[in-house]
């Protein structure tokens, strides 16, 4: 990726990094069109649990990410504080690593999304807008950190300890997906089908559905779901009904190239519960924005969907029925409990 390339692509990874933290004052918006299915074939509730930083103290300056354990504990990152810090399950602060700088404990431009192993009980954090991955385990000690050929937007283990690792599509011969092995080593990369390097528009989120064993992929920009073997191979894709085939887009001209950068998101986020149910964050396009969520089975079938009660641009579903949320702004984080 060249320097001009880059400098175009940061504001965007920025939004895709930090999520809508600022969703009533954030880009402008669409008017809204669309509203979540109604013909859910499952009615969902959500009840919240606890809220950390609900009064609006100086726990977190922002959030980039969040990830809750098998045992409910969760680790949530702040760019802004250069902070990764853990939860009980019960929302109660147990420990908190990082600064600015360039040690094993600290980041140089701040922690955004992050991952988890049960396996290995151990974490991936993203250095933001940077090539860098930091490990830990679950005590928060520093273990190693990998390298990527590009800036990373998205990360997650599967279920065998493997990271598979979402960069932008840049030109050349990069591939958007990497995995690496248990001990960091690089196993391969590939592509989603039918991106274009060096396309903006063709930005993704990924997750992995360990019920059913496939790569979620979800791009921020288009109205598709691509669903990947655990290897890497395609297997099929959908699109959500009501919503638009594409986001809007802008071409602008830099130097003898014209390049085409999309003005707004059609998705923020997306995860899976361990029923194998994905579940796709809305953005800006959505009736309700950045708070529609779209509940998928892994052929595209639709099994319901529900709104949260305040936006966000950033999510995760928990092992037993829990989803975590960002509010206030982005300066706090709700649990909920699923019916």
């Amino acid at each position: 990726m060249d320097v001009t390339s880059l400098h175009l692509l940061l504001p965007i990874l920025v939004e895709i990094l930090l999520g809508a933290n600022y969703p009533s004052t954030g880009m402008a918006l669409p008017s809204a069109s669309t509203s979540p299915d109604s013909s859910v074939k499952r009615a969902w509730t959500l009840t919240k649990r606890t809220c950390i930083n609900e009064k609006g103290d100086t726990m977190f300056f922002s959030i980039g990410g969040m990830i809750a354990t098998p045992t409910d504990e969760l680790f949530v990152t702040d760019p802004l504080g250069f902070k990764v810090r853990k939860f009980d399950k019960n929302g109660r602060h147990k420990k908190s690593i990082g600064s600015k700088g360039e040690a094993p404990h600290e980041f140089r431009t701040g922690p955004t999304r992050l991952a988890h192993d049960p396996l290995k009980r151990r974490i991936a954090v993203v250095d933001n807008q940077l090539p860098v991955i930091k490990i830990f385990d679950e005590e928060l000690n520093y273990e190693r950190s990998l390298f990527t050929p590009a800036p990373v937007v998205d990360l997650v283990y599967d279920d065998r300890g493997r990271l598979i690792v979402a960069a932008v599509p840049s030109k050349g011969a990069l591939r958007s997906i990497t995995m690496f092995d248990q001990q960091g080593g690089h196993l391969k990369s590939f592509d989603p089908k039918d991106v274009v390097n060096g396309s903006y528009v063709d930005a993704f989120s990924i997750d992995f559905n360990k019920r059913h064993r496939k790569i979620v992929v979800v791009f921020f920009h288009r109205n598709i779901v691509q669903i990947l073997s655990a290897e890497g191979e395609w297997v099929r894709q959908f699109s959500i009904p009501g919503l638009p085939e594409k986001a809007r887009t802008t071409r602008k001209r830099f130097g003898d190239d014209t390049i085409e950068l999309p003005e707004n998101f059609l998705f923020w986020d997306v995860a899976s519960d361990t029923d194998g149910n994905i579940y796709v964050l809305g953005a800006h396009s959505s009736k309700n924005q950045n708070r529609d969520v779209y509940i998928l089975g892994i052929n595209g079938e639709s099994i319901g969907s529900f709104t949260l009660p305040t936006g966000t641009g950033r999510f995760s579903v928990g092992y037993h029925g829990t989803l975590i949320t960002q509010e206030n702004h982005g300066t706090a984080v709700a649990i909920y409990q699923q019916k």
